[in-house]
Formats: C-alpha cells, structure tokens, sequence
C-alpha cells in the first residue's frame, strides 16, 4: 500500500503496512522518537487514544573525511 506524504497512520496501521508486530515497530519509533528525528501525538479518535507517529524534517550529510574519522 502506498501512503501520499504527510499522510498520518497510528501505530496499528503502521505495523500493518509493515507487515511487522506492533511491538517491534514501537521499538523502533521509540529509539527513532529518541534521536530526535520522529515526533508522536496523542490523538483522540472515536474517544480511543492513539498515538501518531511522523517524521521530522533533518538533514544529513556525509563526506570523504567524516567516513575517514569512522574507520579510524
């Protein structure tokens, strides 16, 4: 299934899409959540709580002496 941008999925749905347990999609979210680079809100649908997950706006670059100073 494709999702346009933007497009906001809590986390049962992300975990279907995925084809993966929503334990381990959690995992995942949380340590992504924790490197600053997803945000989560708590939403109320149909009065049930979920939370939706997206990703933030980062930026990442790389060049020759940064993969050097990995490798030393």
């Amino acid at each position: 299934m494709v999702y346009p941008p933007q497009t906001l999925l809590p986390l049962y749905e992300l975990a279907k899409a995925l084809n993966l347990s929503r334990p381990v999609v959690y995992a995942h979210l949380k340590k992504l959540e924790e490197a600053d680079l997803v945000e989560s809100d708590l939403v109320l649908d149909d009065a049930r709580a979920k939370r939706i997950y997206k990703a933030k706006k980062f930026r990442f670059e790389i060049d020759n002496d940064m993969i050097d100073k990995l490798f030393e």
